[in-house]
């Protein structure tokens, strides 16, 4: 019998205790393991920025292959969006940290605050509009 994954949408929304835009909003798992579902594992990220997110994160792992193969690949390199994977990387380090003390605060507004200045300031640095 196929093991069966808990519902993330689910055990966050219970967490956090607010609804959210599905469209707007996703959910990431942050160590990339979906079967992993424990609270301090998933963390809401505005769409493009899961999106984007991922996106580049393939792309790295494609560089990493590269240059295991050929050193002298590092000159293909596209190193802002190298950047831009790391900005995005603490920005969801900051939104994980802002739900782990909403929790404790038990304060969805607090939370809610916090991704919406991370998403302003992605979009001030990448995408230029919301």
């Amino acid at each position: 019998m196929k093991k069966q994954t808990k519902n993330y949408k689910k055990i966050f929304k219970n967490h956090v205790n607010f609804d959210w835009d599905t469209e707007k909003y996703q959910i990431h798992h942050v160590n990339g393991n979906h079967e992993d579902n424990r609270i301090n594992n998933l963390v809401l990220l505005p769409t493009n920025m899961h999106i984007t997110f991922h996106s580049l994160y393939s792309e790295l792992i494609f560089y990493k292959d590269m240059f295991e193969m050929d050193n002298n690949y590092q000159e293909y390199v596209d190193w802002e969006r190298i950047e831009k994977y790391l900005y995005l990387k603490s920005s969801i380090f900051n939104l994980e940290r802002a739900r782990a003390i909403s929790s404790l605060q038990d304060d969805p507004a607090f939370y809610i605050k916090r991704l919406h200045e991370e998403e302003v300031l992605y979009a001030q640095k990448y995408d230029k509009e919301i």
